[in-house]
């Protein structure tokens, strides 16, 4: 976590996933989407009431291990400073706390050889059963990040004791 004054209010970056109905097509965008323990697992594009957004659940997966990585193309870092990073989510089906987000600097495709580096972002509890609200991430203090930075949402399961499914929307990274 950065330390020093943040608060930038040009926004720099900005993903509502609306711009595609697939995961695929943000892939093909420069997104990365992988399971690093090898299953199938990963995020995907969903919708409900007209609003798009990436989705994550281990739940009926059958994989007793799921670490899968939703990753942002690199984002320059050097054009601006006192940089914020916010998003929207929203937990269902809360079984424990296993998504993180991340900033790596030295990312090149493997999420396994880059160095992260967590952050401090609030991740709500949801309800045991049902969906809970979306909530506001609060403003991360991002501005030590320096050069091409990419964020990551990393989801650690497990089928069927840790599946809460997560819900990403309205990324932004603001400057100044």
């Amino acid at each position: 976590n950065c330390d020093g004054p943040s608060g930038g209010g040009a926004v720099f970056y900005s993903e509502n996933f609306e711009g595609f109905d697939s995961i695929e097509s943000y892939v093909s965008a420069g997104w990365t989407n992988v399971n690093a323990s090898g299953g199938n697992e990963v995020w995907e594009i969903g919708n409900f009431d007209n609003n798009n957004y990436a989705q994550i659940s281990g739940f009926s997966s059958g994989e007793d291990i799921i670490d899968t990585w939703l990753v942002t193309p690199a984002i320059d870092m050097d054009t601006t400073t006192e940089e914020e990073l916010t998003f929207n989510i929203q937990a269902a089906f809360d079984n424990g706390t296993i998504l993180s987000v991340l900033v790596s600097t030295d990312f090149t495709g493997d999420v396994t050889a880059a160095t992260w580096n967590l952050v401090d972002a609030s991740i709500p509890t949801g309800p045991e059963s049902g969906f809970g609200d979306f909530f506001p991430s609060g403003a991360i203090n991002i501005s030590c990040v320096d050069g091409m930075a990419h964020i990551a949402f990393r989801y650690q399961g497990s089928d069927p004791t840790a599946t809460t499914r997560y819900h990403i929307d309205d990324i932004v990274i603001t400057g100044n």
